[in-house]
C-alpha cells in the first residue's frame, strides 16, 4: 500500500513537470503567444521546475529519500513565487492571473505530493 501511494505521487510529480515543460517552452520558443502579459522570468522559473519536478518524480516513484526531501523544497518554492506573483498584483505590476492560478495548482499539488510522501515514507 506505501509504495501505491509513492507511485501515484511521483506520477503526479512527473505530469506537472512535463506540463510546465511542455507550455513554458511553447512560449519561451515563440509556438504559443497567450494572450495576456507573460513575465518572461517566471516562465524560465517554471520550465527549470518542471524538469526538477520530473527527476523528483522519478525519485519518489523509486522511493529514494533524497525525493521525498526534495518534494518540500518545491512546494515551498512555488509557494514562495506564489506569494511573489501576489504581491506584484497586489501592487498593481501587470501579473495575469492565469500565472496566479497556475501557481496555486503547482503550489497546491506539491503540497499534495509533500504530505503523501511524508506519510508514506520508509
Amino acid at each position: 500500500m506505501i509504495k501505491f501511494h509513492l507511485h501515484f505521487a511521483g506520477i503526479a510529480g512527473i505530469l506537472i513537470g512535463l506540463l510546465s515543460i511542455i507550455s513554458g517552452s511553447a512560449v519561451l520558443l515563440g509556438i504559443k503567444q497567450p494572450d495576456y502579459n507573460i513575465l518572461r522570468w517566471l516562465v524560465i522559473y517554471n520550465v527549470t521546475m518542471g524538469v526538477v519536478s520530473i527527476g523528483v518524480g522519478i525519485g519518489i516513484w523509486s522511493v529514494r529519500l533524497w525525493a521525498i526531501r526534495i518534494a518540500s523544497y518545491i512546494a515551498s518554492a512555488h509557494i514562495v513565487v506564489l506569494v511573489i506573483l501576489i504581491i506584484m498584483y497586489v501592487s498593481t505590476v501587470s501579473v495575469a492571473l492565469q500565472s496566479i492560478g497556475a501557481m496555486t495548482f503547482r503550489s497546491l499539488v506539491w503540497i499534495g505530493i509533500t504530505i503523501t510522501v511524508r506519510k508514506n515514507k520508509k
